[in-house]
């Protein structure tokens, strides 16, 4: 697999091993994980070496950024890297969606009208690693102002990208990331506090439900940002947070942050446990030691603060999620991410694979969309005749109309339900849709 992060000078800290040698302390303390980002740290090793170095080192966890040289990764490039992160015996926490060429200055496309197409094209392989692993918060890098398109034109494509993104991500309970970055080294980027992303979730994304903010103190404290006293307006838009110090993006206390101040803060405003989870995110030398999982944590502590029993406990047992609705009340994701909660909050250490299943009844063609299927909206009816906004789902050159979608049941209310006065004409208005919407796209080339 081609390594598009090669080792870059980003402030390169040394991280001390004060512990004994064979000590690992557990990356967790009643509120949070952490996780390593193995795209800037271990930089030494070759991206399929990473997961183990940091294992050795002591993290249960990882993220990473897209860890492929294109969007439409390679078939292999996607297994080694899977058997990777499986050999290492680590849970893989936290996945960008691709961005560009990171390494040459590029922060994302999700804004740029011409690379909709490549953005897109990574979802499918981001949604194959997610259900081989887990993974279930994605960032989405917003992307660089370009001068070939007014802001208005690339906010707008920003936008369908992220609704995009997080519509993918729904059928397997996961969360878009939206992360505004430092002033001064990401170049036009147009999210550089929080409110630029609030404005987001408060505006054009409001009905969505899972996308959140990205907290990273580093860039945030790196621009003014008060990441001590601002976490409260904030706290229940937060979906992750990540650590670093500022000056030099090194370890915590070798700036000036107040890095474990911010994460107290944090803690006290948390709505229930294990809901966030923190990764450290910053570069080290290999020599002479490796970044210590046990260093990170006491760094990041607030003094008095005490962990749990300490002990390198694993990556927990696997637990696979594999749930059909419950009929009139939760789709089979919904019932999936309750079941989810209750194990991560009575095992913190499990790793939960939610893969929900269908017979075919409602909720059928969202579960698609967690293996590469699109939704299309379009006008209906229910079985009552009432207007509605019915869909059909699209992908791998196979269209799939769900009935239940325009005279299911669950569109009516149960006082309502009587057979004599109900039809399917609303079925047949999607599949005129379909059907229309095929002959424009085959431009009479058949399929």
């Amino acid at each position: 697999m081609n390594d598009p992060y090669p080792v870059r000078s980003v402030g390169h800290a040394h991280i001390a091993d004060n512990l004994l040698e064979n000590r690992k302390a557990t990356m967790r303390d009643s509120h949070f994980t952490y996780s390593a980002n193995i795209s800037i740290m271990f930089a030494e090793h070759p991206m399929l070496e990473r997961p183990a170095a940091a294992a050795a080192a002591g993290f249960e966890h990882i993220e990473m950024w897209w860890p492929f040289a294109t969007a439409s990764a390679e078939q292999d490039d996607v297994d080694r890297l899977l058997s990777a992160i499986d050999a290492a015996g680590v849970a893989l926490r936290g996945l960008n969606f691709y961005a560009g060429d990171m390494a040459g200055g590029e922060r994302g496309v999700a804004s740029h009208p011409d690379r909709v197409a490549e953005l897109q094209a990574s979802t499918a392989p981001l949604l194959q690693i997610a259900e081989a692993t887990g993974v279930r918060h994605f960032n989405l890098l917003y992307g660089r102002r370009d001068e070939r398109w007014s802001a208005s034109e690339q906010d707008e494509t920003a936008v369908t990208s992220i609704r995009a993104a997080a519509q993918a991500v729904s059928g397997i309970g996961g969360t878009v990331l939206l992360e505004p970055l430092a002033e001064g080294l990401n170049g036009a980027y147009p999210l550089t506090r929080p409110e630029h992303v609030i404005a987001l979730l408060d505006g054009p994304l409001a009905d969505l439900d899972n996308v959140a903010l990205l907290y990273d103190v580093f860039h945030l404290g790196s621009n003014g940002f008060d990441i001590v006293g601002g976490v409260a307006a904030l706290a229940e838009r937060i979906g992750h947070v990540q650590i670093a110090d500022s000056p030099g993006r090194g370890e915590p206390g070798s700036g000036a942050l107040p890095i474990a101040a911010a994460l107290d803060a944090r803690r006290c405003r948390l709505p229930r446990p294990d809901r966030l989870r923190v990764h450290a995110d910053h570069p080290h030398r290999a020599d002479p030691g490796l970044a210590r999982a046990d260093r990170v944590t006491a760094a990041s502590r607030p003094a008095g603060h005490e962990d749990g029993p300490a002990g390198n406990h694993g990556a927990g047992p696997r637990v696979l999620l594999a749930v059909d609705k419950f009929k009139g009340c939760l789709r089979g994701r919904e019932v999936a991410a309750h079941l989810r909660e209750g194990i991560l909050a009575a095992l913190p250490n499990a790793r939960v694979r939610m893969h929900p299943v269908s017979d075919g009844g409602d909720g059928f063609a969202d579960e698609l969309t967690a293996h590469g299927f699109t939704q299309h909206r379009v006008a209906a009816r229910d079985a009552l005749g009432r207007p509605i906004v019915s869909s059909f789902a699209f992908g791998r050159g196979t269209a799939v109309v769900e009935m239940a979608q325009a005279s299911g049941l669950q569109l009516i209310a149960p006082q309502e339900r009587l057979p004599l006065q109900a039809d399917t004409f609303g079925l047949g208005m999607v599949l005129r849709s379909l059907v229309a919407g095929a002959g424009q796209d085959r431009g009479g080339r058949g399929r």
